[in-house]
């Protein structure tokens, strides 16, 4: 899982910038593929991890393509360059400039909902050469996350050139270590899951993760610090998360340790 910094508006500013939002996104939503799954409506990562399994059941072997630092990477004039293609109105244009120059250049707040329009907008043109220029039949985007699934390990090595290439055009750089090809039939790691083409599993890490988690919250709630619905909320959180894959002796085991620290769920 990626560590990010995430910075948030203040009050005031989120609800100039929620206004905005309502409208410019639906102009650009118009423009983006139907496979890019990331903080649009209708989408989101269940939809993502069913679209990535119905891939890996086609083809062999899939490119896994991460951009290093992308949100801090992302050029202001090229960004607004994108924008006033489709945005006409020179005070809504004012307000947006106003909002993306308000971070020292490059780069935008993760926390911004304007950012994350401006961050699936930024890359909706690799979006479109993936499927319309180089063909990649079988491809899906979560935010910086590029998934192109072929039988071909050459060709994907082409289109990973490709996308480099492109990318460049654009000051952004391909993460070298987390750009990889992998097998489908072996299990391809994707937003939190292990992903089979004839099922799914929690990754390893995220389990890890949670258990050190779960182990702190109860050890604040012994000393009273945090209430039960913390503890509760946090449980149903990763209830559902694990719930999407096929993992039920997983949430019965992770219950039954609970009960031993003389917690019922």
């Amino acid at each position: 899982m990626k560590r990010r910094f995430i910075s948030a508006a203040p009050y005031v500013d989120r609800v100039v910038q929620h206004a905005l939002c309502n409208l410019i996104e639906p102009i650009f939503e118009r423009t983006f593929i139907y496979d890019s799954y990331a903080c649009r409506k209708g989408k989101g990562t269940h939809k993502a991890v069913d679209r990535f399994t119905e891939y890996s059941r086609k083809n062999v072997y899939v490119l896994k393509c991460d951009i290093r630092n992308y949100f801090a990477s992302i050029d202001h004039e090229i960004l607004f360059q994108m924008i006033q293609r489709k945005i006409k109105d020179p005070k809504v244009l004012w307000l947006i400039r106003v909002i993306i120059d308000s971070t020292p250049n490059p780069g935008i707040p993760i926390g911004n909902l304007t950012s994350q329009i401006f961050a699936n907008l930024y890359l909706n043109g690799l979006d479109h050469f993936i499927k319309e220029n180089i063909g990649c039949r079988c491809y899906l985007r979560y935010m910086d996350d590029l998934i192109l699934f072929g039988d071909n390990k050459e060709q994907l090595a082409g289109w990973k050139e490709e996308i480099g290439d492109f990318l460049g055009e654009i000051i952004l750089f391909l993460h070298a270590e987390k750009s990889q090809l992998y097998q489908t039939g072996d299990g391809v790691p994707f937003l939190g899951y292990k992903v089979y083409p004839t099922h799914r599993l929690v990754l390893t890490q995220n389990v890890r993760r949670y258990r050190k988690r779960m182990k702190k919250y109860l050890r604040l709630f012994k000393m009273n610090l945090i209430s039960g619905k913390k503890i509760a909320a946090y449980l149903q959180s990763w209830l559902g998360f694990t719930g999407y894959a096929d993992s039920y002796h997983l949430q019965d085991k992770l219950l039954f340790e609970l009960k031993t620290q003389g917690v019922s769920p």
